[in-house]
């Protein structure tokens, strides 16, 4: 998780006056972090290869669809 943290504040500064790095911001502070903390209800383990366990594998999933619906706004 750090080293997600340190990316999307080095993008701050080619991307801070666009509306996507809030919503990027707010992903991986709110949605990312909860599951790799195991809060949200189809979280196990984010950091886990997702097609060896399909708990995982739903975990990844939902966290693709929900970054891709971000960017597909943007595109």
């Amino acid at each position: 998780m750090y080293k997600i943290f340190l990316v999307i504040k080095q993008e701050y500064f080619d991307l801070h006056d666009c509306d996507i790095y809030d919503e990027l911001y707010e992903f991986v502070n709110n949605d990312l972090y909860d599951i790799y903390e195991g809060k949200v209800s189809y979280a196990y383990r984010f950091e886990a290869i997702p097609d060896g366990n399909p708990t995982t594998s739903e975990d990844y999933s939902q966290a693709m669809n929900r970054l891709n619906s971000i960017i597909e706004k943007y595109i």
